[in-house]
């Protein structure tokens, strides 16, 4: 009898050591892995954002709602991706994937400021094409008529 008493010490012993071990085990994957998913999958999502803010400055390079998406999904972004890189400055592979991510959103930050200004510019053309246009109109189409 007092044997069996040992045997069942032991076992709850085990069990409770292994619910412990469970617990922490559980408490770090929410902690941390859930917490990297969550950041990274926030991070797509301001990426997809930026793309849509940049889409619509293009379109109507005079809209400032599109400036100022553009702008808060790109701190969004970064914020997101300090998160990330926190969580897995203990990985060195994980932390160098992070930083070449940021690496590349400082080239994609270049590369929008470009397609933002080459849109400008195509507004700019746009509207002295329109002029011109108008002015040929008002002067009966007649070429000869245009001449100083």
């Amino acid at each position: 009898m007092g044997l069996g008493f040992c045997f069942f010490i032991a076992a709850l012993g085990v069990a409770l050591s292994g619910m412990q071990t469970t617990e922490n085990q559980l408490g770090r994957f929410i902690e941390e892995d859930q917490t990297l998913l969550l950041a990274v999958t926030n991070m797509y999502a301001q990426g997809l954002q930026m793309g849509q803010a940049l889409r619509n400055v293009v379109i109507d390079p005079r809209n400032k709602t599109g400036y100022k998406n553009l702008e808060d999904a790109g701190k969004g972004f970064e914020e997101h991706a300090s998160t990330a890189q926190a969580l897995v400055a203990a990985d060195p592979d994980a932390l160098q994937t992070m930083r070449e991510l940021a690496a590349l959103r400082e080239r994609q930050k270049g590369l929008q400021a470009e397609v933002i200004a080459y849109s400008h510019r195509m507004l700019v053309t746009s509207l002295v094409l329109a002029l011109m246009a108008s002015v040929f109109r008002l002067a009966g189409g007649n070429r000869k008529s245009l001449a100083l």
